[in-house]
């Protein structure tokens, strides 16, 4: 489908401007699309994965470390995996009450988007 197309259908989750604007600039803003819960969820789950890594010296197939991570200023580039290492992260995917959170999940799991 061309973008003229997929504006020609009534929008779902983004509104018509919000559609246009992102087949003008390349991006969309959707300011607290996440609720507080599912936040905060994420976050904790996100900190005890990246609290593992203090005594990681090297990259691994699941850390991928910056070149300054060290023990006391954990530095990771990507985490792979995630549902894998916490639940919590598919939990989201699976029960996110958006329809598009699903999809930038999963395309940021396969590394088709960027965080």
């Amino acid at each position: 489908m061309n973008h003229e197309q997929i504006l020609s259908n009534p929008p779902r989750v983004l509104s018509q401007e919000e559609r246009s604007f992102y087949f003008e600039q390349g991006y969309v803003v959707k300011e607290r699309a996440i609720g507080q819960n599912w936040l905060d969820r994420l976050n904790t789950a996100m900190a005890t994965l990246v609290e593992t890594t203090r005594s990681m010296t090297c990259s691994t197939q699941t850390y991928d470390l910056d070149a300054g991570h060290t023990a006391e200023n954990p530095r990771l580039r990507r985490i792979a995996y995630l549902d894998d290492l916490d639940p919590v992260f598919w939990d989201f995917c699976r029960d996110s009450p958006s329809p598009i959170w699903p999809l930038i999940c999963l395309a940021r799991m396969f590394g088709f988007a960027s965080a």
